[in-house]
């Protein structure tokens, strides 16, 4: 055999992974395939109230990031509330936790930067949007939605918390070993309605500078 002959079977041999790591190789591409699966099949899920809309998989976008099944529903206790939720869930390295977000201001949307950044700890993250759309945050949708007021009070946070766990048990297979929430300012107040209407919804409760005092501050503006 030439010596050309010989250094195109050494370097064929030396590129060909290991083994082992070929194995590694293909049970992560399985895994990730299968977690892929079980998350659009999630769009089947029935649950009280609730339809989802979405169920897919998300990517990583770069060095820091996680792959996510995103789950994007709609909830309807009574008539007059739509509350829309979002559930994140990593792919791999999930930490076996729930962390429920809280909002800010008015609400209106969903805050996705707060649940970017409890996915990347590992967390299965949820929120919702408080039962109305508004991206600049006001306070109209009261005016003539008693059943949204209400959403906005503590229904929705209690009812994306019940569709958010049942969400991630379908996923895993298993519930999450525990449950936190975390809110600042409205989500501060979210979080104390939490503590006091369903104790059980969350193991601990983190309710930072809660806005307790709407009524008189919102009249003081006046």
């Amino acid at each position: 055999m030439s010596v050309a002959a010989v250094a195109a079977v050494v370097a064929v041999v030396a590129s060909a992974p290991a083994p082992a790591q070929a194995s590694a190789s293909a049970s992560a591409a399985a895994s990730a395939s299968s977690s892929a699966s079980a998350c659009g099949s999630l769009r089947a899920l029935r649950l009280p109230d609730t339809i989802i809309a979405r169920a897919e998989t998300v990517v990583a976008a770069g060095k820091g990031h996680s792959s996510y099944c995103r789950v994007v529903a709609g909830i309807r206790p009574v008539p007059g509330s739509t509350i829309g939720i979002e559930v994140w869930m990593p792919l791999a390295a999930w930490n076996g936790k729930f962390l429920g977000l809280g909002t800010g201001g008015w609400g209106g949307q969903i805050p996705t930067a707060d649940l970017s950044r409890g996915l990347a700890r590992g967390y299965a993250v949820g929120a919702s949007d408080t039962g109305h759309v508004d991206a600049r945050g006001g306070g109209d949708f009261a005016v003539g939605h008693p059943e949204q007021v209400i959403d906005f009070g503590y229904r929705a946070t209690h009812e994306m918390t019940l569709a958010a766990r049942a969400v991630l048990s379908a996923f895993y297979g298993r519930s999450a070993q525990s449950n936190y929430f975390d809110g600042c300012s409205t989500g501060g107040r979210e979080g104390l309605m939490e503590a006091q209407r369903y104790p059980a919804d969350y193991d601990a409760i983190l309710a930072r500078s809660p806005d307790t005092s709407v009524t008189h501050e919102d009249a003081g503006g006046l």
